[in-house]
């Protein structure tokens, strides 16, 4: 396992006082013989934290120098003292290996209603994983879409490209006590953008931000901060550019069941000055390794359009 992936396990363990007693030996900020309130066995878990953390600090943020060298040693020396065996235990195994988590490739049949047209979505994307896939064997707050596409027919109109994403990369790193890393994701897409009820236009789409997020009890929570690039024929000057924002979480009602609640709006700026903005409710109940119920219903505006979509489908991987 690797440096991080140990610290958030053990960290688990561990109660708020000795995480902070490891995180002050590590940085230099306590001295490793301070520990006389602990029993041996807390002394140990704190001292291995310790040692895990500075490692990890060692790697990543300091640049090695003869004090953080010193420190490390006079941690291995303190725990070598103690009479306890290993305090803090292997990170377990997870129950898949990534071999036998769902396969990458996915072809979604999507039906639903747009305000009071319904439309019908044929969604293909080769490769690779989104957050409310079938999660096993999958890092969790990995998202990565390569040649995602997605074809849609409204009841007014004909089968038409909704949108193409050549590559879309989010990646979702919680932050804790010890480690506070910083979320981003980046994509672009080439895609339908509704502009008035009836006008929707193919525009193209770069986007893309840092965040941060937050493990909880039962899932993950997050925000992120994202500057935006549209070209369209329908804007002055063919170009626009924004700022704008995304709150969501994850909530694992179950093994097999994941919500996703997000909302977000950007505020175009540069060109033609409009607003976007949307609240949505994402529901994913796994089927089995490789088959995926998804149901969606959110509120949306874009420009001088705002509308309800409500949609339900079925994804298969293979």
């Amino acid at each position: 396992a690797s440096s991080s992936t140990k610290l958030h396990y053990w960290e688990s363990l561990l109660s708020k006082e000795q995480i902070d007693a490891a995180e002050a030996i590590a940085k230099g900020e306590r001295d490793v013989g301070s520990l006389d309130d602990f029993s041996d066995t807390e002394r140990a878990a704190i001292l291995e934290l310790a040692y895990e953390y500075l490692t990890y600090l060692r790697m990543s943020v300091y640049r090695e120098t003869s004090s953080t060298a010193d420190r490390a040693q006079a941690l291995l020396v303190a725990r070598s003292q103690l009479k306890e065996g290993p305090a803090l235990p292997a990170v377990p195994v997870p129950a898949v290996r990534p071999d036998q988590g769902h396969e990458s490739r996915r072809v979604s049949l999507i039906g639903g209603l747009d305000d009071d047209q319904w439309f019908y979505e044929f969604h293909w994307r080769p490769a690779f994983h989104d957050m409310l896939d079938p999660r096993e064997g999958y890092d969790e707050g990995a998202q990565i879409d390569f040649f995602d596409l997605r074809f849609r027919q409204r009841e007014s109109d004909e089968f038409k490209l909704e949108r193409f994403t050549p590559v879309a990369i989010e990646s979702l790193a919680p932050r804790d006590r010890l480690l506070r890393p910083i979320s981003w994701r980046v994509g672009g897409w080439v895609g339908r953008k509704r502009f008035a009820p009836d006008t929707d236009r193919l525009i193209g789409r770069l986007s893309g931000g840092p965040g941060m997020a937050f493990s909880h009890w039962r899932g993950l929570s997050y925000f992120f901060v994202d500057t935006a690039f549209e070209i369209a024929e329908e804007y002055d000057g063919n170009a626009v550019g924004g700022l704008g924002g995304e709150v969501g979480s994850y909530l694992d009602v179950s093994d097999t069941l994941r919500l996703k609640l997000s909302g977000g709006a950007e505020r175009f700026v540069l060109g033609d000055e409009h607003n976007t903005w949307f609240g949505q409710l994402d529901l994913g109940y796994e089927l089995g390794t490789n088959a995926l119920l998804k149901i969606s219903g959110a509120r949306k505006g874009s420009v001088d359009a705002y509308w309800n979509e409500l949609s339900a489908g079925i994804q298969l991987y293979f």
